[in-house]
Parts: structure tokens; C-alpha cells; sequence
């Protein structure tokens, strides 16, 4: 959530008349509804749906491994999300929501696409360690 904060606070304070139209544009349709970017940059860790312990937010970018590869020991199958297919997943969908003009659902998949970039940049979450390790 912090950093879509910052992003917003940072987009707004930086962006400039010269911007091109279309940049203007899409900031002016994203001011409004900012609520739903930062709830989308949080459901990540409240989906009740999601796998035990945020399994899919891990991804090493070095070696490759997903959670499950450096932890077989503490699940009985291997997790194929991660952060990386996350961030792959939501990315598109965004897209393709925003598109038709859905841009409460776009902004939301955004913020989503948003928190697992957030955890990837994050040096626990890449080197596969859990809070619980």
C-alpha cells in the first residue's frame, strides 16, 4: 500500500502540463477512484482464496525458485504462483479491463499487479522467507 501511495504522490506532484495528452488523461480518470488502487494493493494479503502462508508472493529473481522449490519440507505440493506470475496475471487484466472503460476493475487488477511488484522488490520476499521462518 505504501507504494502505491508514494506512486500516486509522486505522479501528481511530477506530472506536468507538457505530459502527453494521454498521460494527462489517464491520471484524471485514476485521481478519483485511488480508494480502489490502494484496496487492490492490499486484497493480496487479505484473499481468502489465497495459499497458506503467502506462498505466491515469493519469487526468486536470481536462482528462479518459487517459494515451493526452496521449501518442500513445509508443503505437501508445489505452488506454482509466484510473485513474478502474479504481477504477469494482473498485469493483462488491468489492460484489458481498462480498455473498455472498467476502470474500477482495471484500477483494481492494477493495484493488484501494484503489491506483487512491491513484494519482489522487497529482499525477504525474493530470497523465499517467510515471516514465520
Amino acid at each position: 500500500a505504501m507504494s502505491v501511495t508514494q506512486w500516486a504522490s509522486i505522479l501528481e506532484n511530477e506530472l506536468s502540463v507538457f505530459e502527453p495528452k494521454r498521460v494527462r488523461k489517464t491520471w484524471e480518470i485514476l485521481k478519483p477512484i485511488l480508494d480502489v488502487l490502494l484496496l487492490g494493493s492490499t486484497f493480496p494479503n487479505y484473499d481468502k482464496n489465497a495459499y497458506h502462508l503467502f506462498h505466491h508472493h515469493f519469487w526468486n529473481p536470481d536462482t528462479h525458485n518459487l517459494f515451493s522449490s526452496d521449501h518442500m519440507w513445509d508443503l505437501s505440493h508445489s505452488i506454482p504462483d509466484a510473485g513474478e506470475s502474479q504481477i504477469i496475471k494482473f498485469s493483462p487484466l488491468a489492460r484489458y479491463e481498462w480498455q473498455p472503460g472498467n476502470y474500477k476493475q482495471a484500477t483494481f487488477y492494477l493495484g493488484e499487479a501494484m503489491h506483487y511488484f512491491g513484494d519482489i522488490d522487497t529482499p525477504y520476499h525474493p530470497a523465499n522467507v517467510t515471516a514465520v521462518d
